[in-house]
C-alpha cells in the first residue's frame, strides 16, 4: 500500500492533488499538510513512514519556500521520495540539484491527471524494485546485492566493482553480462561505467555527480553518450 504526503499552503490545491490521486488509484492513502511543521513533527517522531511527499515549491504565507523545505526533509533522513509540483519547473529544480537534494519527479502547475499517473505508476515500480535482488555466484558461493543499494558498477579488467550503500564488492564476472541483468534505471555512461539513475544529482559538462548517504562521486560521461543520457535521466524523474 503507497502512502503520500500531500503540501501546499492552500488546502483547496492538496484536495484537489489529492481527488486526482483517487481518480488514478483510489487504493492509495493520503494525508494532507498545509502545515509544514506539522509534517515535519510527523517525520521526527517517526509516527508515519511515507513512500512519497509531495511538497509545493512555492509557499506564499511562508518565509521559506518549497526549497528549504525539500532540503530541511533530506537532513531529516526522511525515506520518502520527493515529487515537485511547480508551475516554475527550472527555477526550483536547478536550485536543488546544485544543493544535491535528491528528487523522484517532478508535476508542472495545474497537475493533470496523466502526469499523475505516470508519477504513480514510477512510484509503484520503484517500491517493487525494492525487492529486487541481483544474484552473483563465485566460487561455490550465491551473492545476493539488493539493486536499489547499488550506485553504481565499475569493470577492472577482468572483474567488476559494485559500489553499494554499505561499501563495495568485486565479482569475476563480465561487465557487458552485468549490464544484461540490470533494469532499465541503469545507464552505461562510459566504457565500463554503470550507474543506478536514483542516485543522479546532476550532470556537469563532463561528468555525472552521484549524490548517496551524504557522500559524492564524480564520473566522466563520454562525449557521444552526453545528450542520450540528458535526455534519459529527465525522461526518468519525470
Amino acid at each position: 500500500m503507497i502512502r503520500i504526503a500531500i503540501c501546499d499552503d492552500y488546502m483547496e490545491h492538496a484536495i484537489d492533488i489529492k481527488a486526482n490521486i483517487s481518480g488514478v488509484n483510489g487504493e492509495i492513502i493520503t494525508d494532507l499538510y498545509d502545515d509544514i511543521e506539522h509534517l515535519f513533527s510527523e517525520v521526527r517522531a517517526d509516527k508515519k513512514k511515507y513512500d512519497a511527499v509531495f511538497m509545493d515549491m512555492e509557499w506564499e504565507k511562508n518565509m521559506k519556500s518549497g526549497v528549504d523545505y525539500v532540503q530541511m526533509l533530506s537532513e531529516m533522513d526522511c525515506r520518502a521520495r520527493i515529487i515537485c509540483v511547480t508551475a516554475y519547473t527550472m527555477k526550483y529544480i536547478e536550485k536543488l540539484f546544485w544543493n544535491n537534494v535528491e528528487i523522484f519527479g517532478v508535476l508542472n502547475k495545474p497537475v493533470n491527471r496523466e502526469s499523475l499517473q505516470k508519477i504513480l505508476e514510477k512510484l509503484q515500480a520503484d517500491n517493487d524494485r525494492l525487492k529486487e535482488e541481483l544474484v552473483l555466484s563465485y566460487n561455490d558461493t550465491v551473492f545476493k546485492v539488493k539493486i536499489n543499494e547499488i550506485v553504481y558498477i565499475k569493470s577492472n579488467v577482468h572483474k567488476i566493482i559494485i559500489y553499494m550503500l554499505d561499501g563495495e564488492q568485486s565479482f569475476y564476472v563480465s561487465f557487458r553480462s552485468i549490464c544484461s541483468k540490470m533494469p532499465k534505471h541503469f545507464y552505461c555512461i562510459n566504457k565500463g561505467i554503470l550507474v543506478n539513475l536514483n542516485y543522479v544529482k546532476r550532470i556537469e559538462q563532463d561528468d555525472v555527480i552521484l549524490t548517496y548517504l551524504k557522500q559524492t562521486v564524480t564520473l566522466p560521461i563520454a562525449r557521444n553518450k552526453k545528450k542520450d543520457f540528458k535526455d534519459t535521466f529527465f525522461e526518468y524523474i519525470g
